[in-house]
């Protein structure tokens, strides 16, 4: 129980959702589900476009005897997609437990475990890939030479996340209010296309979406009020500072062989993990941008097979901006005014990188190809009436 008094609080909740799935049509881009012509070139123009093929191919006549079926030639390979039988919709489960505690007149800290958890997520598996070994070209290589790449609609996908989240909060008094909020986390999925089309067990790793580390604290404070010369306080009075600081671990990426080493079709190989794949983040930013991991760890999986390096495996560069804003009030009437707000975003003009290059046939793997936006400056004036 939480001690007397009034300036503290436990609380708890639990909540269980399902997910929707809209109705859509399943069907393929062949014969029996659509009809596709391509003419290219059209000598006869739009005078007559089909003058190539024999003529007009619409509406399109299906075989009805035995010798037709026999001796119509379908378009192929056969484009077909569907859905798993056992399909179902997602359920996700959220709950969390905090503790809250008054510390002074103005302030409050609340310290919070918060999770979920996800099964059933929507997923796509391949039904029909390419089979190493087999003679000739991919689509001569699949399961089933007939038909095209299967994608099947299914429910594996889970996720669990699991999150300490910490909050002081000064409310507002004396004219400044404060909000300052930590959040330790782990979030764990297998939502991603596994290597061979189906095995989603292999593909359970940390999220690409997984942020370890975030913090983020806002203030807001109204400057003291003049109460001198009356044309001075038209400058002086009614000024507002805000802003925003937010600092995070970096999204973890994928490193992929960049190669169909395991003749599936699905591109999505990894490579073989033989090292240490991690340097050192805390070197210059050009060691950063020229080589952020070490790309000598890996080495491509041979032919016919997946490499053991899993998903996910380095955290990408971390961020951290500052937002500014400056705003002044200019009281015309009784009920009209004049706002004016000056912003700056990422204030100091930090370089926050974007993740490397993950592919290793890449001619710039391990390198940083890009940033985050640079300080932007925005003006702005409101008439409230």
């Amino acid at each position: 129980m939480p001690p007397r008094g009034g300036k503290s609080s436990i609380r708890g909740g639990y909540g269980l959702f399902y997910g929707s799935r809209s109705l859509q049509n399943v069907g393929g881009g062949g014969p029996g589900f659509v009809l596709t012509t391509n003419i290219n070139p059209v000598p006869g123009g739009l005078a007559n476009p089909y003058q190539t093929i024999g003529g007009n191919p619409y509406p399109f006549t299906p075989p009805e005897t035995a010798d037709q079926r026999r001796t119509f030639a379908f378009v192929r390979p056969v484009s077909v997609g569907g859905w798993d039988p056992d399909f179902r919709n997602a359920l996700v489960q959220q709950w969390n437990l905090s503790v809250q505690r008054q510390l002074w007149q103005s302030w409050i800290f609340t310290a919070a475990y918060v999770a979920s958890k996800g099964n059933g997520i929507e997923t796509t598996r391949q039904l029909n890939p390419g089979v190493f070994g087999r003679p000739g070209t991919l689509q001569q290589r699949r399961v089933n030479p007939e038909f095209a790449a299967i994608g099947q609609n299914g429910a594996e996908g889970n996720y669990t996340y699991n999150s300490l989240q910490i909050t002081v909060n000064k409310r507002f008094s004396k004219g400044l209010t404060l909000l300052a909020s930590y959040t330790w986390a782990r979030n764990i999925d297998n939502l991603a296309d596994p290597q061979d089309g189906s095995d989603f067990s292999r593909e359970k790793a940390i999220s690409p979406n997984n942020i370890d580390h975030r913090f983020v604290g806002s203030f807001i404070w109204e400057l003291p009020r003049y109460r001198g010369n009356p044309l001075a306080r038209i400058a002086i009075d009614g000024w507002e500072v805000n802003g925003i600081v937010s600092i995070e671990s970096g999204l973890y990426f994928n490193v992929v062989s960049g190669r169909d080493n395991s003749g599936t079709g699905v591109n999505q190989d990894r490579p073989d993990l033989i090292g240490n794949p991690y340097l050192d983040t805390g070197r210059s930013r050009n060691e950063l941008i020229n080589g952020y991991y070490n790309p000598a760890a890996f080495r491509q999986n041979a032919p016919g097979t997946f490499g053991n390096a899993g998903r996910n495996l380095i955290a990408g560069p971390g961020e951290a901006l500052v937002d500014l804003g400056l705003v002044k009030t200019f009281p015309i009437a009784d009920r009209q005014r004049i706002r004016f707000r000056a912003e700056a975003f990422n204030a100091l003009n930090r370089v926050n990188l974007d993740n490397p290059v993950g592919n290793l046939l890449a001619a710039n793997v391990a390198k940083i190809t890009g940033a985050g936006p640079p300080r932007v400056f925005q003006l702005a004036l409101r008439f409230e009436f």
